[in-house]
């Protein structure tokens, strides 16, 4: 069992002649992730997602930053601070909106893992298909969850092997997400999706990685 953390400060403006989407605020989402071996080779597991969306505190610090460094605003210095705003609107209508702070349960994720292949040796490979069914047990109106229950399968594989400088991994990921009709932009949304992943690391140190991907 584990408990990861991402915080999200968001700034963005676009428009075109029918569109208008506005992202300001901070999102944070903190998962519980659990997992449980089955059989030697089939585990299942459970992701509890908690998902707070506000104005945040981060904006002056990023406003700093982008000024020490001479980075672009992009507009972020013109809007108040410590703002929520996330709207989208379609001709002239908005399709979401939310401007009031909240916090709660996101959507309820169910997964299995069966190994489909390992190696042994220096050079260790592996290949594993996996599955998801993401239930909408998030308030979507609050932009916590997306109103549709989600099936995804995918394979993921890796190799990794030892030198002189370090550890050295290859890893990738290819699958297929079938969303039942959901309540966030349900009339713009595809019931199919195709998704994959592909990336290398190096581990220098037993505390020190880095990764591209």
């Amino acid at each position: 069992m584990n408990l990861t953390a991402v915080l999200s400060n968001n700034y963005t403006v676009h428009d075109n002649a029918r569109e208008e989407i506005i992202l300001d605020g901070e999102t944070t989402v903190a998962t519980i992730t659990a997992r449980h071996g089955l059989f030697p080779r089939f585990e299942v597991g459970v992701k509890i997602p908690y998902v707070s969306h506000s104005g945040g505190f981060l904006d002056s610090f990023i406003d700093s930053y982008h000024r020490t460094f001479g980075f672009r605003e992009g507009g972020r210095d013109q809007a108040p601070g410590n703002r929520l705003l996330y709207r989208y609107r379609r001709d002239g209508i908005d399709r979401v909106l939310l401007n009031t702070s909240g916090s709660g349960i996101g959507d309820l994720a169910f997964t299995a893992a069966w190994q489909l292949y390992r190696s042994g040796g220096g050079e260790q490979e592996g290949l594993a298909l996996n599955m998801s069914l993401k239930a909408p047990t998030g308030d979507s109106d609050q932009l916590r969850g997306s109103g549709s229950t989600d099936i995804a399968f995918w394979l993921t594989g890796g190799a990794e092997g030892k030198f002189e400088f370090g550890k050295w991994t290859s890893y990738g990921a290819l699958g297929m997400l079938f969303l039942t009709e959901g309540r966030v932009l349900a009339e713009q949304q595809k019931q199919w999706a195709a998704f994959g992943s592909l990336g290398i690391g190096w581990r220098a140190l037993n505390w020190l990685a880095f990764k591209n991907h």
